[in-house]
């Protein structure tokens, strides 16, 4: 009778023991997950981002492909929907360009979705050209810069300006261009281009997340490990005690 009280005593502090364990494992759970949310909101802080744009004034030629230089500083961790155009009317329903998306030319008026994918600072390019139908215009427009977080009501960014559209050169006036281009080009040293996305990385703050994940980790799996290797002990000891 006594050795099945005491076996029954044992049974009911290995239970004891392994809700326990249960319980610990599921806090350390809970206090990683908020740890590592708290940090995510700190790296990624809601910013107030700000736009701008540039081009090069002899690149603007009616009938040719052109680039517009657009930067964003300060994004958020979100997809942002960029258009560029070129417009005449105060109005702005008079518009003139078209822009290259993906692998066709669409109307100036459509947005390009998630141009930019935050956070930090981008810059990358947006290509236009004149529609067909304004292939003789060749007078200063207006150019317009918006900006907006995808799937947002959030306000957009707008910028505007004045650009001038050159008319398109004859072939003698290209040859001509072409010449003192290389004459430029002989004359100085090449200067390697730098092109594409500038994004700032905060290899710290990572580094730092992974390194408390793991620490978690490894404590979660001690504490089991040692419940489970007490119950071994426990389970021998009560088969040795009923032999």
């Amino acid at each position: 009778m006594k050795k099945r009280v005491f076996v029954l005593n044992i049974l009911n502090i290995v239970i004891i023991l392994f809700l326990i364990s249960i319980s610990l494992i599921s806090n350390i759970c809970i206090a990683q997950n908020v740890t590592e949310n708290n940090k995510t909101n700190e790296t990624f802080p809601e910013l107030n981002p700000s736009i701008e744009f540039s081009w090069n004034d002899e690149d603007i030629i009616n009938g040719k492909e052109f680039d517009i230089k657009v930067s964003a500083f300060d994004l958020s961790n979100a997809k942002y929907d960029v258009k560029v155009y070129i417009y005449r009317d105060e109005n702005e329903n008079r518009i003139l360009s078209e822009t290259y998306h993906r692998t066709e030319w669409v109307y100036s008026s459509v947005a390009v979705p998630g141009f930019f994918i935050g956070p930090g600072n981008k810059t990358k390019d947006v290509s236009l050209r004149i529609l067909e139908s304004y292939r003789s215009f060749n007078k200063s427009a207006k150019i317009k810069l918006v900006m907006k977080k995808a799937y947002s009501s959030d306000v957009k960014l707008e910028l505007e300006d004045v650009i001038k559209i050159l008319p398109q050169r004859t072939d003698k006036a290209q040859e001509s261009a072409l010449t003192e281009n290389k004459d430029l080009t002989d004359s100085e040293p090449e200067t390697p281009s730098i092109t594409g996305e500038v994004i700032k990385i905060g290899s710290s703050t990572s580094n730092s997340n992974t390194i408390t994940s793991s620490q978690n980790n490894f404590f979660k799996y001690f504490i089991f490990g040692f419940i489970i290797l007490i119950i071994i002990f426990l389970i021998i000891f009560i088969i040795r005690t009923f032999k």
